[in-house]
């Protein structure tokens, strides 16, 4: 995170078989062609140092791409900051403070840019897609009496555009009661692959009325106000609204709508307590859970699952996963209610063959724990629900033959959730030292939240399997 201000110091067949190839990025600072959302600035406002947490953002912004118009967009929001790792949306990486009042992060991140995924303006079509991919970056940070500067540079390393970029920009805080407005302002230099990939006209696809060009590299600027309200100790409330001013050159593209690009966005978040949670993580006992599943029939929804209206396997084109997941408790009774909150990541082995490759999924997420159930002081009960990312490579199988049947996308990157029920093996067996050990069912789903994210390709549909699971505590 950004340095605190002055006054907020703050299943069943061959699943042996497998191996897991993935990685990705994900920071809150994400998702459209303009920079409302990519700008440093935005990452302090939304979640508190040291903390974890999830929340929704919604925006709209001008497109760079001429007839394109404005788009709007819809972005989940995933925090976790330790003390050396991070996660925030579209990134994940380490930090370091090498000196006091600076800040030095190295990130993986997934990019934003690129042609729209619904419907292409005509000046696009025929065009072939171009998507940001995934950049290696490090960012500085620096606060100077009340104004704090940053910097960061960043290579792109998964696509044929091969960019380099670099920034810096500066922003200060008016505090206003619990309101914080804060301006800032942001130039960007792009080398010329990079403009090339997003704004050039290959020879090959050039046209009478779209000719041939190249932008070269280029300076873009950016101005914007964000404002942030701590609406309790838990929720944040946050907007913004900016301009970005691309470089002459690419204003110049036969596919670029000339002038300023604005956009504004609105969002929440919810905040663990920060204290609460590093003492948690440092003290509580190590979590490990194992787990099979099988995939479930495309009409049976998460929904149909959890309230067992459906819970039919597929058996026509049937694939299986094997999971592994480590956690740690996040927050124990949360405002003094039977419930916990825990951090995972978790690792799926998919054994798709021999419909396709067999693949492995990385997922992060936070999960909620109700134990507060009459009879839970006799057989400890527990319901709960996670939530957060998921990264596959390759897609499932699953989610490649429920969008194909329908002529939708797959996205590599969706949205994660995770229903589950369990008892204490303990409590059933009488083995008062097996409390902490439980058997239970879970849902294990991938989907795009209804195809209005951006960061998650703009995905309607994903992928349900229907899992048995043992978790004991270390």
């Amino acid at each position: 995170m950004g340095l605190p201000p002055h006054s907020r110091r703050p299943g069943q067949r061959r699943w042996q078989r497998g191996a897991l190839a993935l990685l990705t990025g994900t920071a809150l600072h994400a998702a459209a062609p303009a920079q409302i959302k990519t700008d440093e600035a935005l990452v302090d406002l939304v979640a508190k140092p040291g903390g974890a947490g999830f929340g929704i953002l919604v925006s709209s912004e001008r497109s760079p791409y001429r007839g394109a118009g404005y788009r709007s967009d819809l972005m989940p929001v995933y925090l976790y900051e330790g003390e050396r790792f991070f996660l925030r949306t579209d990134r994940t990486g380490l930090k370091f403070a090498p000196a006091p009042q600076q800040a030095l992060e190295v990130y993986l991140r997934r990019r934003f840019d690129g042609f729209p995924l619904n419907d292409p303006p005509p000046p696009l079509q025929n065009l072939p897609v171009h998507r940001g991919g995934y950049d290696l970056g490090v960012s500085w940070r620096s606060r100077v009496d009340r104004v704090e500067l940053h910097a960061s540079a960043s290579q792109n390393i998964s696509n044929e555009s091969r960019g380099q970029e670099a920034a810096f920009g500066a922003y200060t805080d008016w505090l206003l009661g619990g309101l914080t407005l804060r301006p800032a302002a942001t130039i960007t230099w792009r080398s010329a692959r990079s403009n090339d990939f997003y704004f050039g006209v290959p020879a090959e696809f050039a046209t009478a009325e779209r000719p041939e060009y190249h932008p070269g590299a280029g300076v873009d600027l950016f101005a914007g106000l964000y404002a942030s309200y701590q609406l309790s100790a838990g929720w944040r409330l946050f907007a913004g609204a900016g301009i970005t001013r691309r470089a002459g050159t690419v204003q110049a593209s036969p596919i670029v709508e000339p002038g300023t690009q604005a956009g504004a966005m609105l969002g929440a978040t919810y905040n663990l307590d920060a204290t609460s949670v590093r003492t948690q993580v440092v003290e509580s006992p190590t979590i490990v859970r194992i787990g099979y599943g099988e995939a479930a029939i495309d009409s049976c929804n998460i929904v149909r699952i959890v309230t067992l209206d459906c819970t039919k396997i597929d058996h026509s084109t049937p694939t299986e996963i094997a999971s592994l997941a480590i956690g740690k408790t996040l927050v124990r009774s949360l405002n003094d209610w039977p419930f916990d909150v825990f951090g995972f990541v978790g690792l799926v082995y998919h054994h798709d063959r021999t419909y396709q490759r067999d693949g492995g999924e990385l997922n992060l997420f936070i999960k909620g724990v109700f134990h507060g159930f009459p009879w839970s002081d006799r057989v400890l009960t527990r319901i709960g629900f996670g939530w957060g990312i998921s990264i596959a490579d390759p897609v499932p199988f699953a989610e490649v033959a429920e969008q194909a049947s329908r002529s939708r996308r797959t996205s590599r990157v969706l949205n994660y959730n995770e229903p589950s029920v369990d008892v204490s093996i303990g409590d059933l067996i009488g083995k008062t030292d097996w409390r902490q050990t439980f058997v239970g069912l879970s849902v294990t789903h991938r989907s795009g939240i209804f195809g209005t994210s951006r960061f998650l390709g703009n995905v309607d549909g994903g992928s349900n399997y229907i899992t048995i699971y043992v978790e004991h505590a270390l």
